[in-house]
């Protein structure tokens, strides 16, 4: 009797009833990437965990997966319960034993934009019931200049590593309600100060858009509060313990104005238009891509002083309320 071999395939329909556990990067913005890549493989038919303690208060929005806590990850222990699983690669530190984990053949490694060389991750295949899949370790972005935002990198990686793809959005379970005035979210701050506008300028932004009727309020961490607060005095200020509640909040704005956050690729993904402040180019690869209704505002120019660049006195934020305008809204 011949022993069976595995199979190099890209067939959707192996995944149809496969269990499939994703454990992404904590950082939020990274998390709504991982949420795209769970819906992908929900729409193709497999049973997804995934594993974000940051996630997790969001269950009731996403009641096609289940969301577990991912305080005590064990990626060999995962890969002993579930027939695929695909993990951040920065999990791998937290193993007690990194190349017992990697030797998991059913273990995919992935990040947004690089895996360490280190690892040999590109000489690694992935097995799921038989079926190998050569290229199921790797960065979702393969090239930054390529045009694509990272919506489109994670479903680029789909289609190519395990032949799955889905046209539709991602389902979200949420109730939408509308202000009698439109009603739109600043959130000012980022975990790196460097990419953050001046938290003066939003407050300029912000008045111009409430003399057009806006309603406007700022959004920001429980521990920046008292911070931003003391700052911003003409609006109010609000924070969120959870994700699920800062969702529900969301979920009664009609647009979202960020630095280049999680708190844009949050409102993205719930079907929000979204203007994202960067001081790259229009075409930055981590600009907001779950709705299509999002505008990159980039400065016209820099200078350079000092070693450093100066680029926020010259962003066109005075753009802004013309490009919320033109914004349809949706139900």
């Amino acid at each position: 009797m011949s022993q069976a071999h595995p199979q190099t395939s890209t067939s959707a329909e192996s995944f149809a009833g496969r269990q499939v556990a994703i454990v992404p990067c904590p950082a939020l913005g990274d998390v709504t990437l991982y949420i795209r890549l769970a819906w992908i493989f929900h729409s193709n038919g497999a049973q997804v965990t995934l594993y974000s303690s940051l996630a997790q208060s969001a269950q009731p929005h996403f009641p096609w997966m289940s969301i577990r806590a991912s305080e005590a990850v064990d990626l060999i222990a995962l890969a002993a319960a579930f027939d695929l699983v695909i993990s951040y690669v920065g999990w791998l530190s937290r193993s007690s034993a990194v190349d017992n984990a990697i030797a998991s053949r059913n273990l995919a490694i992935v990040s947004a934009k690089k895996l360490p060389e280190t690892l040999a991750l590109n000489l690694r295949s992935t097995e799921v019931c038989g079926q190998v899949y050569p290229d199921a370790s790797r960065p979702f972005c393969l090239e930054s200049r390529a045009g694509k935002n990272m919506a489109q990198w994670v479903d680029d990686y789909a289609q190519r590593a395990f032949g799955l793809s889905s046209d539709g959005q991602v389902a979200i379970k949420i109730a939408r309600r509308r202000m009698e005035a439109p009603s739109v979210s600043i959130f000012p701050t980022t975990p790196e100060p460097r990419k953050n506008y001046s938290l003066r300028g939003f407050v300029w932004l912000g008045r111009l858009l409430q003399r057009k009727g806006w309603d406007v309020d700022f959004l920001c961490l429980p521990a920046e509060k008292a911070r931003i607060a003391a700052r911003v005095t003409s609006f109010p200020v609000r924070t969120f313990p959870t994700v699920g509640e800062l969702m529900d909040h969301l979920a009664s704005r009609q647009a979202v104005i960020s630095n280049d956050s999680g708190g844009g690729h949050l409102a993205s993904l719930i079907g929000l238009p979204t203007v994202t402040i960067t001081r790259r180019n229009k075409a930055f690869v981590w600009r907001p891509g779950f709705d299509p209704r999002n505008e990159v505002i980039a400065p016209l120019f820099s200078v350079k002083i000092a070693g450093r660049y100066c680029w926020r006195p010259f962003v066109p934020v005075w753009r802004i309320p013309k490009v919320l305008e033109r914004f349809e809204p949706r139900d």
